[in-house]
């Protein structure tokens, strides 16, 4: 018995989600759709972060 098969067991034991555990569908869903969130509010950040250096850098 592998040291993989023996967490899986005991993390099963704890209610406790491992990474080897498949996730059903509806909660592969939300995780991907919680990723898509998180990049879209990155990637807004970084473009108001982008227009205050312009701003910065058109001062002088």
């Amino acid at each position: 018995m592998s040291d993989k098969t023996i967490f899986l067991r005991s993390a099963r034991n704890r209610n406790y989600s491992s990474p080897f555990d498949p996730m059903d569908h509806n909660q592969l869903k939300e995780r991907q759709l919680q990723i898509s969130n998180d990049t879209l509010e990155l990637i807004s950040d970084n473009r108001k972060d982008f227009r205050r250096y312009q701003q910065f850098i058109f001062q002088f």
